[in-house]
């Protein structure tokens, strides 16, 4: 499951751990904001470990730095002129960010023999333009369930690996 430490994966990763053993998956990609995201991730998951009955996997750490996509002056990267907390969502929108996280998670699900991948979404990590949860398969891996972690009101994306 990719994990980022802000509130939507972490209630999709402690839904799914209920039911299933959860490797998160975090990808490091030189944004400025990763340091204190990666501590958040930490706490929340060695809190998740201590309580009964959820299954969590050692955190994998990806790199797939984003510098030369988005530029190093670009206030994701930077950290400078990042949108005030007012600003349009659709300032922090991040082209590619999500099918960059996905192809590369799935990568990893792949070498792994990790059979599902697991992504959570909210309004602020889809396309301006596009409010939806459609995302194009890659690699031979195919969209499943209904785009909601079960037990979880959260809007979500679960790749699988066909048998």
């Amino acid at each position: 499951m990719l994990a980022s430490g802000g509130l939507d994966s972490a209630v999709l990763l402690g839904t799914l751990a209920r039911r299933n053993t959860v490797h998160p998956l975090y990808v490091r990609s030189g944004l400025a904001w990763e340091r204190a995201e990666q501590r958040l991730l930490a706490r929340f998951l060695a809190a998740l470990r201590a309580r009964h009955g959820r299954r969590v996997a050692p955190l994998a750490r990806l790199d797939l730095p984003v510098a030369s996509l988005y530029g190093a002056a670009h206030w994701s990267v930077s950290g400078r002129g990042v949108p005030g907390r007012r600003a349009a969502v659709s300032s922090n929108y991040l082209p590619g960010r999500n099918l960059l996280l996905g192809g590369r998670g799935a990568v990893h699900c792949a070498r792994y023999r990790i059979p599902a991948l697991a992504l959570a979404l909210s309004p602020t990590t889809l396309s301006p333009t596009r409010r939806r949860r459609s995302w194009p398969t890659s690699a031979g891996w195919r969209a499943g369930g209904s785009g909601r972690a079960s037990g979880s009101a959260l809007p979500s994306v679960i790749w699988e690996r066909p048998p």
